[in-house]
């Protein structure tokens, strides 16, 4: 699987459980900055005579999934209603390795939402707002600087009706001479737009209103639009013999701006009519995570993961996942996984009806909630020849069920299927 589509998989949200709308979009400045710096590297770079030999390969990755949950703690109904929803996603990745220097990518993704949540935005049954659709493009470089250290950027533009987005992503790859330790850098600034709109009839492009529950809508309940993100993480791996691999996935991440959803509505224990959602206007977070690799025996390879997650919202969540891949043939592996995850709830969440009016924040999402999830999946995994030259191929195809539950009740099925191309073209 290719940088950019990994990349682009962690930043997706239509096949994980009930995610939030994540920030996405970057500045000018900082895009500009990261194109330049890379694009220097490469006019400055002299090709040596196997880099002219090398084939050119390319390669196509393509997911189609399907996300189904089922609830009854919506957050557009102040925590108690009914949160069905279904996403039909479809992404494609190219890869392009032009020599052994040069990479670029290209990526387009498509969500088609379905959502009784979102329906009651304005208490209408069948309403328009029940569908909704999600796109994304992500174009990307990274270049080989020498056998040890590489770098890219990736830029990306998402839009839905309810915000558009524009990203980037700039990223530095260090393997060490042995092989036997690696380390990358990612950094990431993201700006959001959750102006409501775009995509609804007449279809223009220009944005309207934040967009608030129907009978809200006489008052502007927030005087800015925008929401920023910038992240920062790293990984570092090493192989601590020849049958087990270590790694480290720390994270940072500063938010500001709009952080609430302005169409969740807030019902109050001393307060007849509703409110709208309100978050603070800055957030912090910080991940680390840890991953053991152990190969056992010639069939067996148990990877286990373990990550902790604390914001300055008071949330803190701590999950455990083991993955088991076993080889049947050597063209094909099953992987059975389960994830479990135990999670406090925020500072500023309570319940339908049981926040005071008189607080400065609050919520009743139940994302922000305290909960246990258990996650159990099962992949299958097909491996074909090496491509033939100047010939499309399909190398891999992979088939995944995963089910997911929560302690409040709410349930989610995900099914994924992913094929891997590639093609590589001799030189002339």
């Amino acid at each position: 699987m290719s940088k950019v589509f990994s990349i682009i998989e962690r930043a997706q949200w239509a096949v994980a459980p009930k995610k939030e709308k994540a920030a996405v979009g970057v500045t000018r400045q900082i895009i500009f900055l990261a194109i330049l710096v890379i694009s220097t590297l490469g006019a400055s770079a002299q090709m040596d005579a196997d880099t002219a030999k090398t084939p050119r390969q390319s390669k196509l990755d393509a997911l189609f999934s399907f996300y189904g949950q089922d609830g009854k703690h919506s957050a557009v109904t102040g925590g108690k209603g009914n949160e069905n929803l279904q996403v039909y996603s479809v992404k494609i990745s190219g890869t392009h390795k032009i020599d052994s220097v040069n990479t670029f990518y290209l990526s387009a993704g498509v969500d088609i939402i379905s959502s009784a949540s979102t329906d009651s935005i304005d208490f209408i049954v069948s309403s328009a707002s029940r569908v909704d659709q999600h796109t994304s493009l992500n174009i990307g470089y990274s270049r080989q600087l020498n056998k040890q250290l590489s770098v890219g950027a990736i830029f990306s533009l998402s839009l839905e009706s309810d915000y558009f987005s524009r990203g980037g992503e700039v990223w530095f790859d260090y393997l060490r001479k042995d092989q036997r330790a690696a380390a990358s850098l990612n950094l990431s600034a993201y700006f959001d737009d959750l102006r409501w709109g775009r995509l609804q009839p007449p279809y223009i492009i220009e944005a309207r209103n934040l967009i608030y529950p129907g009978e809200l809508r006489d008052s502007a309940w927030f005087d800015i639009h925008h929401r920023n993100s910038y992240n920062i993480s790293g990984s570092y791996r090493y192989d601590l013999n020849k049958r087990m691999s270590l790694s480290i996935f720390p994270s940072y991440s500063y938010q500001e701006g709009l952080l609430s959803t302005p169409f969740h509505r807030m019902y109050f224990a001393d307060k007849v009519l509703p409110e709208v959602e309100n978050l603070p206007r800055t957030k912090h977070m910080g991940v680390l995570g840890i991953q053991l690799n152990s190969f056992i025996g010639g069939k067996f390879i148990l990877r286990s993961y373990a990550q902790y997650y604390m914001d300055d919202f008071g949330l803190t969540s701590t999950s455990i996942k083991l993955e088991t891949p076993l080889k049947l043939k050597p063209k094909l592996s099953i992987a059975p996984s389960i994830r479990y995850a135990n999670q406090t709830a925020s500072d500023y969440f309570k319940p339908y009806r049981e926040h005071q009016s008189s607080e400065e924040y609050y919520t009743s999402d139940h994302d922000l909630s305290s909960f246990w999830s258990i996650n159990p999946g099962l992949s299958f995994n097909f491996w074909f020849g090496k491509p033939e030259t100047n010939k499309w191929q399909v190398q891999k195809l992979s088939l995944r069920y995963s089910y997911y539950q929560r302690e409040d009740g709410l349930k989610a099925h995900i099914i994924s299927t992913y094929f891997g191309l590639d093609r590589v073209k001799s030189r002339k």
